[in-house]
């Protein structure tokens, strides 16, 4: 089976656009000012040339297990989308705050444009 994971017009999120170890997140939100929004910390660093990722943390505050795993997923559902108008080479990490659990797909695309290459509402 080929590999589709980082073909131009694919969608997938794959594990290359993951950051998963906490040295990674870290990483990133050491080296960077946060951006804040109403929902959302988002801090955003350069890698080394391994494409945009993403690191998503969402704590117990948020909500129950389900809420927080629902979060997840809108936010790698709206990375996913528009991984194409993120900065080549750019690590973000999101931290979601409590009122992020009643967010729709498109209060996220919203809040979060800014970092899709549209402007910040």
């Amino acid at each position: 089976m080929e590999n589709r994971e980082d073909n131009g017009g694919d969608f997938r999120f794959g594990k290359s656009s993951r950051l998963k170890k906490s040295r990674e997140f870290r990483a990133v939100v050491s080296s960077t000012r946060p951006k804040k929004t109403g929902n959302f910390v988002v801090y955003q660093a350069k890698n080394a040339e391994l494409g945009p990722r993403l690191g998503i943390s969402v704590g117990a505050g948020v909500g129950c297990g389900v809420v927080r795993n629902r979060v997840k997923r809108r936010l790698r559902e709206f990375f996913r989308v528009h991984k194409d108008r993120f900065r080549d080479s750019s690590d973000t990490v999101i931290i979601a705050k409590k009122g992020a659990s009643v967010l729709s797909l498109k209060d996220i695309e919203k809040e979060l444009s800014f970092l899709a290459g549209g402007e910040k509402v």
